[in-house]
């Protein structure tokens, strides 16, 4: 159970069908957690924190207040009495890998449609709950679990639950962020393995993948839409994985490769595989660019002049 304390923000958005940083106006149902003085018992002023921080209908915003165990515990009492909660974004609070497991346990009626888990302390021991939400949750639309230890078995892991999902015809996920949480080439390749069962969009920027070499071919697929490479470290193996993922992933639409340092030849296969790619439209090599480069790019976008190839950040 939950020792230390919270740290910076918890935002509980309630019927926001968007993503939580793009609110709308919608709403499903207002939600007050202090009108049923769930946390009266907890920190002083806790509830006369929660009154001042409904910003909107929607939007709940605690934010630097440390929050006991027992508060914790209230606040997982709270969410199992409010099961229209549709999104939930818990970041940079310290969560350990017992507090995920709570925490699903309480969420698993909820339609939880983003679940935004940032910046914490979660690591492969919690990715078997996380694998369970996966395969049975039929609403989840987006999860962000970047800025998290969680190493490519915990990627693994996830992979596994994906492909759950997918045979369980659970089509509703639309985002993974596994941004900087230490996927090397065993967790790329276990992600990839279930290239079917992957989100149309998924980030693994600021991960360290200078030894990624594919252990098969990836088979063509229409499904990947958006892939954010930012800020990976590659050497001339992981460049042809990258460039075969390109090629076979026909459907997609946006890639980002910015923030990353390559060669001439490196730079020259990306747009070769660019160039031949049916469906994309944005190319983002920003910081990834040299100016003798330029050439290479202008030979591109002549044959394919609705290509957006963003050069500068």
């Amino acid at each position: 159970m939950r020792i230390a304390c919270f740290g910076l923000a918890v935002l509980l958005l309630c019927g926001c069908s968007a993503h939580p940083k793009h609110h709308t106006n919608s709403v499903k149902q207002v939600v007050s957690p202090a009108a049923g003085g769930a946390f009266s018992s907890c920190a002083p002023g806790m509830e006369l924190l929660l009154q001042s921080s409904l910003k909107s209908d929607h939007l709940l915003e605690l934010s630097a207040k440390p929050i006991s165990h027992e508060c914790y515990d209230q606040m997982l009492a709270w969410l199992n009495e409010n099961p229209h909660l549709t999104s939930l974004s818990m970041v940079q609070m310290g969560l350990s890998d017992v507090d995920l497991i709570d925490l699903l346990y309480y969420l698993d009626q909820s339609p939880i449609e983003h679940l935004i888990l940032s910046k914490n302390n979660l690591t492969d021991a919690s990715m078997s709950a996380l694998q369970g939400y996966l395969a049975n949750s039929s609403s989840l639309s987006e999860i962000d679990l970047s800025n998290n230890p969680i190493g490519s078995v915990g990627a693994c892991i996830i992979a596994d639950g994906l492909a759950l999902r997918h045979a369980s015809k659970l089509n509703t996920l639309k985002r993974l962020d596994l941004s900087a949480t230490g996927l090397d080439d065993e967790g790329l390749n276990c992600l990839f393995a279930e290239v079917f069962a992957l989100p149309q969009a998924v980030s693994f920027s600021n991960n360290d993948l200078q030894n990624w070499q594919l252990d098969m071919l990836p088979e063509v697929s229409l499904k990947l839409e958006e892939l954010d490479l930012n800020g990976v470290r590659l050497d001339t193996k992981a460049m042809a994985s990258i460039v075969s993922i390109v090629q076979h992933q026909q459907g997609l639409e946006v890639l980002n490769f910015s923030e990353n340092t390559l060669s001439r030849s490196q730079f020259q296969s990306l747009m070769d595989a660019v160039h031949q790619h049916p469906a994309l439209q944005i190319l983002n090599v920003a910081f990834s660019m040299k100016p003798d480069f330029e050439k290479i790019v202008n030979e591109v976008l002549a044959d394919k002049p609705t290509l957006r190839v963003q050069v500068q950040p």
